[in-house]
């Protein structure tokens, strides 16, 4: 059986989703998912945590517990999500993801129990953010934009909604109190999002994407199951490079304060680093996007992990503040770079088809990195007085994603005779 032709090549052979009318429309739905999932959800906790202490009776420390939740929840559940979109139409899924978000936020305003508190985050607001903040809008944006998918992702992952929502739900806390800003994060959900998802259309005019893997021993429409990508060491070469910068972005979001407090910066101008982040990470998302459709997804995660990996090792330098913001901003353009460029990579290397299933396989594979860095630092530091451990070992990490992402450049997309 003959290797399956280039990704351009098949792009050309493909509809040109890009130039038809619908695919504007489905990047603006995909702009609102992405963004009202991570706005409602993650943007606007922080604001809530004094209301969830006061009217839950519970710590501080315990109320925090509702964001690791998410997190595990909806990376624990996105292969799933990726099987059901793959299955089912777009539009039903993303809009059952909608009301999820919608419920847990009603649930949070009306219940005072911590024990449901907890449900909601691992429950819903974990699968409602797989859906519609990760699988759901990329899966949308790779079937529409081809070629140029990777620019598209980046300006559907500018944080801009994100950037609105805390000041918008700190104004109506602080106005109406938590119930009422509940009640109206979940009413954002259900009169914006939900009737947005009724416009979706699953793929272009002429039918689905041709796929560079096609053959027996796929699933019915064509596409790798999940149990094919776990087998195949060209899927976990680009997912283990997508989990050290995943586990970087998450690691540093999390530490940037104690990390850099224990080298003399103050708290205020530590807390300033990630306004730092997220500004920086607005020129990333479309920067390192336009350089997916540039060079490719692999080849583009092979660019970030070298970047970071030289700025964590520049931290062991202990560098002073006007110092640490530049690498703490670079740090945050190739963070907005993920997203478009591990999508494009699974897109051009399994094809469109396989794609809902391969990205979200990915995002678990990250999990068990994340779930021990994010700990992890605090202890070798409370072990050996000094963060510089735990930053070698993570630039480490983000060296061999490099060797294994251009390893994956190298190899081009799957060839049919590889099953």
């Amino acid at each position: 059986m003959q290797e399956s032709k280039s990704v351009n090549q098949s792009a050309e052979q493909a509809p040109v989703a890009s130039r038809h009318p619908g695919a504007i429309r489905m990047g603006i739905i995909a702009f609102f998912s992405h963004n009202m999932a991570a706005g409602t959800i993650f943007s606007t906790f922080s604001v809530m945590l004094a209301s969830v202490v006061a009217r839950r009776g519970v710590t501080t420390e315990q109320a925090a517990v509702g964001i690791p939740l998410v997190v595990i929840g909806s990376l624990l559940l996105a292969p799933v999500v990726g099987v059901l979109v793959a299955r089912y139409p777009l539009r039903y899924v993303l809009r059952a993801g909608a009301l999820m978000i919608a419920l847990a936020f009603i649930l949070l305003a009306y219940t005072t129990s911590y024990t449901a508190y907890l449900a909601v985050h691992a429950l819903l607001l974990g699968p409602g953010s797989a859906v519609c903040g990760a699988v759901a809008p990329a899966t949308l944006v790779t079937r529409w934009f081809g070629g140029k998918s990777g620019l598209t992702l980046g300006i559907v992952h500018l944080p801009l909604i994100v950037i609105a929502m805390p000041v918008t739900a700190n104004y109506l806390n602080e106005t109406y109190g938590a119930q009422v800003t509940y009640v109206a994060l979940a009413s954002l959900l259900a009169l914006i999002l939900v009737p947005l998802t009724f416009f979706i259309t699953d793929h272009p005019p002429g039918g689905e994407p041709r796929t560079p893997v096609e053959a027996a021993g796929t699933t019915a429409d064509g596409s790798l199951s999940v149990l094919q990508f776990l087998m195949m060491p060209r899927f976990w070469i680009i997912a283990l490079a997508g989990a050290a910068l995943t586990t970087g972005s998450v690691t540093m979001g999390a530490m940037v304060v104690p990390m850099t407090g224990s080298w003399g910066v103050m708290h205020d101008q530590a807390a300033m680093l990630v306004s730092f982040t997220a500004l920086f990470g607005v020129a990333g998302a479309i920067t390192f996007g336009w350089v997916a459709d540039r060079i490719g997804g692999a080849r583009g995660l092979a660019l970030l992990t070298a970047i970071v990996s030289v700025l964590w090792f520049a931290l062991l330098l202990h560098p002073r503040f006007p110092s640490i913001i530049m690498v703490n901003g670079l740090m945050g353009m190739c963070g907005a770079g993920i997203i478009p460029n591990l999508s494009r990579a699974i897109s051009d290397t399994f094809g469109q088809r396989s794609f809902s299933r391969g990205f979200g396989l990915s995002m678990t594979i990250g999990l068990p990195f994340t779930l021990v860095a994010v700990p992890g630092f605090p202890w070798i530091y409370r072990i050996t007085g000094t963060y510089s451990p735990a930053i070698m070992a993570l630039a480490t990490f983000y060296a061999i994603g490099c060797l294994f992402a251009l390893a994956a450049s190298r190899a081009g997309p799957l060839p049919a005779a590889a099953r």
